[in-house]
């Protein structure tokens, strides 16, 4: 009986030191590899694992290279409706919490933001919407523990594709 008390007594005090963490909820951004924002007000989780055109369909990390940091994020969703995904890439000079990157146009900032997207009548066909002049987003790194090597951060951006349509990412919120 004593045995038992004490099996009871230790599965409830390491029950409570775990917390299950709820990826459906909004800002549940706890520890690495989490990817969460909205597209036009419809949130968006990307799939954790699996292959889209031979490409991952969520990877993500940063790297020192030379004198810069190289951040990269791509996420997709190809299992709920047409494919759609954010791409998020950025380099900088020091890395550290409260860095604040405007996100440009591929090739033309230093950080920059893309919507990728599939449609219903060319599903394996991938179209890119892309950050334009006068259109802007932020890229904000929240926290980062060079021990642990966890980064946090937050992003948002508006793109918009070759036929003009407008897409909003919204509350952006990413752990590596």
């Amino acid at each position: 009986m004593k045995n038992l008390l004490i099996l009871i007594v230790g599965l409830l005090l390491m029950s409570s030191r775990c917390k299950k963490s709820d990826d459906s909820a909004p800002g549940a951004i706890t520890y690495g590899n989490k990817f969460i924002c909205t597209i036009n007000g419809k949130q968006f989780i990307p799939q954790k694992t699996g292959v889209l055109n031979g490409v991952v369909v969520f990877e993500a990390g940063y790297n020192r290279n030379n004198t810069m940091y190289e951040f990269n994020v791509q996420a997709y969703d190809v299992n709920n409706g047409p494919t759609i995904g954010i791409l998020l890439q950025s380099k900088f000079t020091e890395l550290k919490a409260g860095v604040k990157l405007p996100l440009g146009r591929s090739g033309v900032t230093n950080a920059w933001a893309t919507y990728a997207f599939s449609t219903i009548a060319s599903p394996g066909i991938i179209r890119y919407a892309s950050i334009i002049s006068p259109l802007t987003g932020e890229l904000v790194i929240s926290n980062y523990d060079a021990t642990t090597r966890v980064l946090t951060g937050t992003f948002w951006f508006d793109a918009v594709d070759e036929a003009g349509n407008k897409y909003e990412v919204r509350d952006g919120k990413f752990a590596i």
